[in-house]
């Protein structure tokens, strides 16, 4: 499962208020109607009390996840309630950086969330104990695990953001300028130079560059 986990407290934090209202009025209902359950009282009182614990459980998590938020900068928060929260509110916002940077950057925002959430103890090796009695979380952890959480939020009517080149990327030796129309002739005009050269002087004898690496 490693990170996946951590994905679905993410898809599933808009929802949490309303997913443990739903399940402790799931135990409400059975508690009221487990004289017509099958089977003896003990299980019943207990498969109520489960649903009552998961419900408490839920509403911790909430907690803790916005404890997590809230330690956060601004953008780093955008960037989830983007991702996963399917928030699409105001105008398009313009993200300056590039969009693998972009999807770089939600990587390394997966992995802090994953560890604040570990001091909190949501871990990968007790969330299924914790959680699994929610067929709603499951059900978004199956997706996940799947390769189909792109259907888990909700669509957007437009996209939110835009991608810029921060001036630094834009700057940076890991990208060519673009050629001008000038440069172009220059170099072509350099070319012919270089080919003239080459053809009205003598040959160079063997072993002239072999000093010169750096050229």
């Amino acid at each position: 499962m490693k990170i996946e986990y951590v994905k679905t407290v993410l898809y599933v934090y808009p929802m949490l208020k309303r997913l443990a209202e739903a399940t402790r009025d799931s135990a409400e209902h059975k508690a009221m109607l487990s004289y017509r359950a099958k089977g003896d009282a003990f299980h019943t009182a207990l498969a109520v009390a489960e649903e009552y614990l998961l419900a408490d459980r839920l509403d911790l998590l909430k907690e803790r996840m916005r404890d997590v938020l809230s330690k956060l900068g601004e953008e780093e928060r955008f960037f989830l309630e983007y991702r996963y929260f399917g928030k699409n509110k105001g105008k398009p916002r313009t993200i300056f950086c590039s969009e693998r940077n972009y999807y770089r950057r939600q990587r390394d925002l997966l992995r802090k969330v994953a560890f604040e959430l570990s001091v909190h103890g949501v871990r990968e090796d007790n969330f299924r104990k914790d959680y699994g009695g929610s067929e709603c979380m499951m059900r978004i952890l199956r997706a996940v695990c799947e390769g189909k959480e792109r259907g888990v939020p909700p669509k957007r009517s437009e996209r939110a953001i835009r991608f810029q080149k921060s001036p630094s990327e834009r700057s940076g030796s890991g990208f060519r300028p673009r050629a001008t129309k000038t440069a172009m002739t220059t170099t072509a005009a350099d070319t012919r130079q270089m080919t003239t050269i080459s053809t009205t002087e003598r040959p160079l004898p063997l072993g002239v560059f072999s000093s010169s690496s750096g050229r």
